[in-house]
């Protein structure tokens, strides 16, 4: 085969399967945005979310809440994204992510309760859960350190959507 050939074959093949394709690793599929500003910047942001208390101590360290919100998933691509089906609740901490990794004190997780997985975590900048229709205003989350939820603290979750009795 001459060069000339080669050439825009092998641009073509690489344009099929790997510009136009998705994603392959699920894991990173449908990743939730870092922050408020960039769930905005996206154009995933839906609204805030509430948590009471937002302030929780654990085995006297504080977990403090900086910002919570839920957002519509995007597929990201390697070239922008596509709106999914579902939704992203995501959660930043402006203390405690250490009192989370301390793995020499069986360290505490978060748990959507009626769920039987925990929250995400992305490192030190997001946890996350994933909803498949918002069908509740409220809801609460546990945070606990055992599946008997022994010693848990519950946390209402409250949305902040325009039309919900939480708006303000």
């Amino acid at each position: 085969m001459s060069r000339k050939l080669l050439v825009p074959i092998g641009l073509l093949l690489i344009e099929l399967f790997v510009l136009a394709a998705p994603c392959s690793a699920q894991s990173y599929k449908y990743p939730p945005c870092y922050s408020v500003r960039e769930s905005k910047m996206r154009g995933c942001y839906l609204y805030a979310l509430a948590f009471e208390p937002n302030l929780i101590t654990w085995r006297g360290k504080e977990i403090r809440i900086k910002e919570a919100w839920l957002e519509q998933a995007h597929e990201r691509l390697l070239v922008g994204s596509r709106k999914a089906s579902h939704y992203n609740m995501c959660v930043n901490l402006s203390a405690g992510w250490d009192v989370l990794w301390d793995l020499t004190n069986r360290p505490p997780f978060f748990v959507l309760e009626g769920k039987g997985n925990g929250l995400g975590m992305m490192g030190s900048v997001v946890l996350w859960e994933t909803f498949d229709q918002l069908d509740s205003d409220e809801f609460n989350v546990l945070l606990t350190d055992n599946w008997k939820f022994d010693g848990a603290i519950k946390i209402k979750v409250k949305t902040t959507k325009p039309g919900s009795a939480n708006h303000k």
